[in-house]
């Protein structure tokens, strides 16, 4: 944000806050089950967290990733709707930072997984790189991008920081990368009995 200033207009910077704003409003959900997942972790055995926080990291990922595709598909209405219709140009940043917040929400689980097994020093290295990532990226694709320049190095810089994690977190854990980022049959089977329950709820209550 500080660098969009710094190389744009005033403007721009409003329009790259909204963008940010409505991205990050996708990691309610990831912060929450982090902050659960910390406390759990700091209470559990290596092998409970080993074989629960897998199953807990794909879910958030998936969850995440249907928000996402909700947001894009309607923040050219949403947008305009809620800040004029001179924001529009606020959508095409948002749309470039969605795969970058996607991304992190695996961040924000597993760092926090790793500080409750007692290894905050992960989440500080992944922070350190990250940084070294993403100035250098804005510096050289703001002045030729605008505000695009800057989605790009951020959502960029994001799934860095997410590689780095998820990458300690496999050596750590000895989990495969697919258990941690592809639903299961299990998992598929909840949604499904989720959904079915929502149905036969929603007829009963008609019904009656």
């Amino acid at each position: 944000m500080l660098l969009i200033a710094h190389f744009l207009s005033a403007t721009i910077v409003g329009y790259y806050s909204v963008s940010v704003s409505m991205a990050e409003a996708l990691w309610y959900l990831p912060a929450a089950v982090g902050t659960v997942i910390f406390a759990s972790t700091s209470n559990s055995t290596a092998e409970q967290s080993n074989r629960n926080t897998p199953m807990v990291c794909r879910n958030t990922l998936f969850i995440t990733f249907i928000l996402a595709l909700l947001l894009f598909a309607v923040s050219s209405f949403i947008i305009p709707l809620l800040y004029g219709q001179e924001f529009l140009p606020a959508v095409r940043p948002l749309w470039i930072l969605l795969p970058g917040v996607v991304a992190l929400s695996i961040c924000k689980v597993l760092a926090n997984e790793m500080t409750g097994r007692g290894r905050p020093k992960i989440s500080l290295l992944a922070s350190v790189i990250t940084l070294g990532v993403n100035i250098p990226l804005n510096l050289i694709l703001i002045p030729q991008m605008g505000m695009n320049g800057g989605a790009i190095a951020t959502s960029v810089a994001y799934i860095v920081s997410s590689i780095i994690v998820l990458l300690f977190f496999i050596r750590v854990s000895k989990n495969r990368i697919s258990d941690v980022l592809i639903l299961k049959r299990s998992d598929v089977l909840i949604y499904t009995r989720f959904i079915r329950s929502v149905q036969a709820e929603a007829t009963k209550k008609k019904i009656l």
